[in-house]
């Protein structure tokens, strides 16, 4: 079953989450509580195939989190609304990311 996305906008992105060191995400964030958290955990071949995929871009240089945050927002599903929550990024939900709830 597929939900909308009725969360606050902390889901999406919260304080300090622009300041993560994309090199050191794995170890600075863990289980991501936000989309931005989670965006920054995806692979470089991750973000370049969402780049092609979903925005046909060239490659992943060209996409930014804000960007995949509108898509997401448009996009508005998800497949749970308990933790962790699957996030669709592209209507087909091919691509998506996870996130938790504080402390799990």
């Amino acid at each position: 079953m597929a939900f909308g996305l009725s969360f606050s906008d902390a889901f999406f992105k919260q304080e300090g989450d622009d300041e993560i060191d994309p090199e050191n995400a794995e170890s600075e964030i863990g289980n991501p509580t936000s989309v931005w958290q989670a965006l920054m955990l995806k692979t470089e071949k991750e973000w370049t195939e969402i780049a092609k995929e979903v925005f046909d871009l060239e490659d992943g240089d060209q996409l930014d989190c804000d960007m995949v945050i509108d898509k997401i927002r448009e996009t508005d599903t998800c497949t749970d609304l308990s933790s962790p929550v699957h996030v669709y990024i592209d209507e087909e939900g091919f691509y998506t990311v996870d996130i938790y709830d504080e402390g799990n």
